[in-house]
């Protein structure tokens, strides 16, 4: 599941789960390199922080399409539940479920996105001080 991006800068990983690949970097020590940017004027790790800003805007735009797509459930009836053979207990359990699953998802979602921006404020911070020191 970990997808690593330019020479291992970036792992996407759930918490609690590392890529063997990468260190054991996770989503939660996403900027490991963050004092030897500071450290360096190599020019090839201030590309790599505005690599890994494009790929933190890019993570946004999927977590918003998988919002709407969860919402989208959440909101349309199922038509299965609309068979005659389905009796009234079944939709109801089965709304149920559907409404308990969804509001996690959008749950998960939204502590992905809390996650995200942390990120993006401290990646907004390293590029600055690269900038000015």
């Amino acid at each position: 599941m970990g997808r690593s991006f330019r020479g291992s800068l970036f792992s996407h990983q759930p918490a609690g789960k590392s890529s063997a690949g990468d260190g054991g970097n996770t989503l939660h020590s996403l900027f490991p390199q963050e004092q030897s940017v500071l450290d360096s004027e190599d020019i090839k790790k201030t590309r790599d922080l505005h690599i890994l800003k494009a790929h933190l805007l890019y993570y946004r735009n999927l977590l918003e399409d998988f919002r709407k797509s969860v919402l989208f459930v959440q909101e349309t009836a199922n038509p299965a539940m609309q068979h005659p053979s389905v009796t009234d207990e079944e939709r109801a359990r089965s709304a149920s479920i559907m409404k308990k699953e969804t509001e996690y998802l959008l749950s998960e979602i939204e502590r992905l996105e809390s996650q995200r921006s942390m990120q993006v404020m401290r990646l907004r911070n390293v590029m600055d001080l690269v900038h000015f020191a």
